[in-house]
């Protein structure tokens, strides 16, 4: 099979279409960055920090937020927006991009059953997390299952796209508990495989370490720069709340986990603007000699059919998904 990945990442999708123009607020010398899924604005988010990081350093930054949730209209199941930044990451607009696609159709906290039964059922397994992990699903859970693999995999499109681009890209999830039945993302191999492809670090994390109430581990992948500033792990001798069940008000207590501590923002955005400082960017972001490449010794080994043909698909505008009622389609 012919490896595509690295030519289609920035070929997709746009074909024959206008692309919007880049908005007439941002300047030649002010930089950008990109924020996939990074949910509602918030002080002491990641976008905070990098204007108020860059800012320390003389930078003006302007940071685009792509999710619906902050912008309206910034939604990655449009088609057109999904070009238009693929469009603007080919021609080297962002100097960093971060995604951090939504967690709920992967939470491992499905496998954990609830006393009453009413708590969320898992629609995925470990061994392909790509199909459903059952044949009765609901048209909600099909929903969550397909809108979850396509932000996920639109998230993987975008930052193999910057980093092809030779800017810095980062990527979090909830860390691989490394065990049947739980589904991670770090686990497939196409993602281990993107890693070792495009050279990224990947470090564990607890959130606890950076003031959240809970453990709540997770993983952060970035390019470009050691990660092990941002690699603290649980050192507490007393007990987290734990996340898997229901709240006081009824609510899944992984319902208001979702936005990062303000420390780790800070870390997140703080490897973000030291990409910038260091002059990294210069050139039109001057393609890394280092990465690995097809044609590497060993390198198609690495490269699972099954994963290959859905990104492929994905890739080429060929993945279907029942979404809001309808199948979906990524089209050209």
């Amino acid at each position: 099979m012919t490896l595509r990945l690295v030519r289609y990442s920035t070929s997709f999708g746009y074909r024959g279409k206008v692309i919007p123009k880049i908005p007439s607020t941002w300047s030649a010398t002010n930089y950008q960055v990109l924020l996939l899924c990074e949910g509602r604005p918030r002080p002491g988010d990641i976008r905070d920090f990098v204007q108020r990081l860059a800012a320390d350093h003389g930078f003006v930054v302007h940071v685009e937020v792509a999710d619906p949730a902050f912008t309206p209209g910034a939604d990655l199941l449009n088609a057109d927006y999904r070009c238009t930044l693929a469009e603007r990451i080919r021609l080297r607009l962002y100097f960093a991009t971060f995604s951090a696609p939504p967690c709920c159709s992967w939470s491992a906290v499905r496998h954990v059953p609830m006393k009453n039964g009413r708590g969320p059922r898992p629609l995925r397994n470990r061994a392909n997390p790509w199909i459903p992990c059952r044949s009765d699903l609901t048209k909600g859970e099909l929903k969550t299952f397909h809108v979850g693999t396509f932000l996920m995999l639109t998230c993987l499109w975008l930052m193999t796209a910057q980093a092809e681009a030779g800017g810095w890209c980062g990527f979090e999830h909830p860390d691989d508990r490394g065990y049947e039945p739980y589904c991670s993302i770090f686990a497939t191999e196409l993602f281990q495989c993107i890693i070792k492809f495009y050279n990224m670090q990947r470090c564990v994390i607890d959130q606890c370490m950076y003031g959240s109430s809970s453990k709540k581990r997770t993983s952060v992948c970035v390019s470009s720069r050691p990660v092990g500033s941002l690699a603290q792990q649980c050192c507490h001798s007393y007990k987290h709340i734990p996340l898997a069940g229901a709240g006081a008000n009824g609510s899944f207590k992984t319902t208001n986990t979702g936005e990062y501590p303000e420390l780790l923002s800070r870390e997140i955005a703080a490897a973000a603007v030291a990409f910038l400082v260091e002059g990294r960017h210069a050139a039109g972001h001057a393609r890394r000699g280092a990465l690995a490449g097809p044609h590497a010794p060993g390198f198609r080994v690495l490269w699972p059919p099954a994963s290959v043909e859905l990104f492929d698909d994905y890739c080429a505008g060929r993945y279907d998904a029942e979404i809001y009622g309808g199948t979906h389609r990524i089209q050209a």
